[in-house]
């Protein structure tokens, strides 16, 4: 590998931080995931079970990642897709896979 060193350039990396306010909406809306999340690991933290969830600890923190990015990947994210459907079909609403709509 160090006598092909030479034959593969690679550009130097180029790092842009930004720092972007939430508008209102988008500050509600995290703080809403943040605090369902923060709820969710003290109920892991109470139990004494954080290091038996720490997969579900990561799916908190990528959620907050994802709600930072866009609320969508959130709220369209097939867990939530999902969700939605068991609970739909629990309470006897059918909804159409593609609009969420009633269907009738």
């Amino acid at each position: 590998k160090d006598g092909r060193s030479e034959d593969i350039i690679i550009p130097p990396k180029h790092i842009v931080l930004r720092k972007d306010p939430f508008d209102p909406f988008e500050a509600d809306y995290y703080q809403s995931v943040y605090t369902q999340s923060q709820t969710q690991f003290n109920a892991y933290v109470a139990s004494g079970t954080v290091l038996n969830n720490y997969a579900h600890i990561f799916d908190l923190l990528i959620r907050l990642r994802q709600a930072v990015n866009h609320p969508y990947l959130v709220q369209y994210s097939e867990k939530n897709y999902l969700q939605t459907r068991k609970d739909s079909a629990a309470s006897g609403d059918l909804l159409c896979g593609i609009c969420q709509e009633e269907c009738s």
